[in-house]
């Protein structure tokens, strides 16, 4: 084997070693950078959860629970699944219980996000609860979220609105036969 290949095969080998190790030092940094993001936001969280607990005593909720389990039943092709679902707080004030889930950060907190609007919906479900409040902790605000209640709407106030005209013009109608019948 001549001097020259030999070297271009060691130079080639170095490479890929070289390569190799870029390749698996970039994967580590990549790794451990994703795990720091992560702690950093399980450690806003926590701290949002505290911060939400503080708030809503303030406002005159006692916590039941933290991180409160809960299960919710689907049925799915015909038999019941269950699923457990844990919630940030359960509180209650004034004898009526809420459900509660504390965001932070600008997207988390609003229910245009998709993912936050179906675990209100979820936990509204699952806690058999009245409301949810979300909780903003980023910037200290608290909003109650309630399913509509079967039949409220625009159609339950025209339809009341139409029994009430008709009982009125009933009752017009009965007043005016009584008025002309006596005279």
């Amino acid at each position: 084997m001549s001097a020259t290949l030999s070297s271009n095969l060691l130079a080639l080998g170095l490479g890929g070693l070289l390569s190799l190790a870029l390749t698996l030092g970039a994967l580590w940094l990549r790794r451990q950078l994703r795990r720091r993001a992560l702690g950093a936001r399980m450690r806003r969280a926590s701290r949002g959860e505290r911060d939400a607990a503080a708030m809503l005593r303030g406002m005159g909720y006692s916590i039941d629970a933290a991180q409160a389990p809960g299960q919710l039943l689907l049925e799915v092709d015909g038999r019941p699944e269950r699923f457990d679902v844990r919630a940030d707080l359960l509180v209650s004030r004034g004898g009526s219980r809420r459900v509660v889930e504390t965001k932070t950060g600008d997207r988390a907190p609003r229910l245009s996000t998709a993912s936050t609007r179906r675990q209100v919906l979820e936990y509204l479900h699952a806690f058999e609860v009245e409301a949810a409040l979300l909780v903003d902790a980023s910037r200290g605000s608290v909003r109650e979220i309630r399913l509509p209640r079967a039949g409220a709407g625009p159609r339950r106030g025209l339809l009341l609105g139409l029994l009430l005209g008709l009982a009125l013009g009933l009752a017009l109608g009965l007043a005016l036969g009584l008025a002309l019948g006596r005279g």
